[in-house]
């Protein structure tokens, strides 16, 4: 394949060798891209550490090959840097985990790309950055295809008394449907009311949210990942690391970084 040139988020930079790093970048043209950027860890260097920061997003030329799953990164440029503080990183950083662990390789996804380019304005401008990531996951389930269905029984379509939550069906079911699907675990109205108003809400609108419910909030949180496990083999840990930004009988997060 020919040299490529695109725009690329670096969702994980890990050492590699002597004077190599290994990138796991989602790119503009190429979608989740596993690559090597050879001889950048000596001194002096052409390439800015920064180029090559997990979150940066960057401009960079990709020698990619139909023979190797392993492609050559060359010359990156950062466009932008995403430099929150507190729990606005800890929210970035989850995001970038979550694309990294769900997405395909070499599957070009604009829409998502967009998604992860755009997210840092809304963390860095808001004061929720949990709630803000609840926002953001739901619109990354739905462009992956997985859901989530708030308005209506995804079994039967009737609308009155949804108060169950499937992640094999991908959203809710009435009261009748729940109690037959193995996989449903009963919610609260006010659950789902808070999804769909977040489900619906601009990065502006996400930006402006000062407070949720804590218990609301880490329970809808809990919907959505159930969604994502049950599309995936990975081990339910992978959302482990989301419990200080969604506590349990917290007071929720509202540390707004630096």
């Amino acid at each position: 394949m020919p040299p490529i040139r695109t725009e690329a988020i670096v969702l994980r930079s890990i050492p590699y060798r002597e004077t190599s790093v290994l990138l796991d970048l989602f790119t503009q043209k190429l979608g989740r891209t596993r690559c090597v950027l050879k001889g950048v860890r000596v001194s002096p260097s052409r390439v800015a550490p920064a180029a090559f920061a997990t979150g940066a997003h960057i401009d960079v030329v990709l020698y990619a090959s139909r023979a190797s799953a392993l492609a050559l990164a060359h010359a990156p440029r950062v466009i932008s840097l995403c430099e929150p503080g507190g729990a606005r990183l800890a929210a970035w950083h989850t995001l970038l985990h979550l694309v990294s662990t769900f997405t395909p390789d070499r599957e070009p996804m604009p829409e998502l790309f967009a998604l992860l380019r755009d997210a840092p304005r809304a963390l860095s401008a808001g004061q929720h950055p949990a709630a803000i990531l609840f926002g953001i996951k739901l619109r990354f389930v739905r462009i992956m295809g997985y859901g989530v269905h708030l308005v209506g029984c995804t079994a039967c379509g009737t609308r009155a008394g949804c108060v169950f939550f499937s992640g094999r069906r991908g959203g809710v079911l009435c009261v009748s449907c729940g109690r037959q699907e193995k996989s449903a675990v009963r919610t609260s109205a006010r659950v789902v009311t808070l999804m769909r108003h977040f489900d619906g809400l601009s990065y502006d609108g996400l930006a402006r949210i000062r407070h949720v419910p804590p218990a609301l909030l880490r329970e809808g949180n809990l919907l959505v990942n159930a969604v994502l496990q049950y599309h995936t083999d990975v081990p339910s840990q992978w959302w482990v690391h989301e419990s200080n930004l969604f506590p349990a009988g917290g007071t929720g997060s509202r540390d707004a970084g630096g």
